[in-house]
């Protein structure tokens, strides 16, 4: 076997990944500009809920005003009013029933 290919280079490999892919979501969630970020909601989609709700809370308050992301609807504060239109990748406004 290559020397390259053992075990516990691959394990360390792994490592690296999943500890790159934390990283990557932290930076989303506490430090990037705009909370749209298409591999940040695609992570956080894949989240449990706990994780998921946790991490909708924080960027619900560090982006007042923003439209909910995907997978952020349930705790997501309300948008804003006006009627402006969503940004790309988030989530649908919910359609009001006839007669309201």
């Amino acid at each position: 076997m290559r020397p390259w290919l053992r075990l516990s280079n691959l394990v360390l490999l792994l490592i690296a990944v999943v500890l790159g892919t934390a990283l990557y979501f932290a930076i989303y969630v506490f430090l990037a500009a705009s909370p749209y970020e298409a591999v940040g909601m695609a992570i956080n989609r894949r989240l449990p809920e706990p994780v998921r709700n946790l991490t909708c809370s924080v960027l619900s308050k560090r982006h007042p005003g923003a439209w909910p992301t995907v997978g952020c609807e349930k705790v997501w504060k309300p948008a804003p009013a006006g009627g402006a239109p969503a940004p790309e990748g988030a989530a649908a406004p919910p359609e009001k029933a006839p007669g309201n």
